[in-house]
């Protein structure tokens, strides 16, 4: 999981996309230095307004990418996220 926001973050150019977690949160990373890393599960993700979400990555259900020139009419566009744990 964190190598696949390691790839986002360093894609160029860079497109914002959106952590979706299990209870429908979203949290936008609309530039490379809003979101860092905390530790292995977790990443700190800047809102625009100043606030700050802590994003547990267990809780990561999705990650919805930018698309260029708004594909298929949608500005928003689903990659689900499949995760696999050993000793789950």
């Amino acid at each position: 999981m964190i190598g696949v926001l390691r790839q986002l973050l360093a894609a160029r150019p860079f497109r914002p996309f959106r952590l979706v977690l299990t209870a429908g949160w979203e949290s936008p990373v609309t530039a490379v230095d809003r979101m860092t890393f905390t530790d292995g599960e977790t990443v700190r993700v800047e809102m625009e307004d100043g606030k700050t979400h802590i994003v547990d990555l267990r809780h990561l259900v999705e990650i919805r990418s930018w698309l260029e020139q708004l594909r298929k009419g949608s500005v928003w566009t689903s990659a689900r996220i499949r995760r696999q744990r050993s000793g789950a």
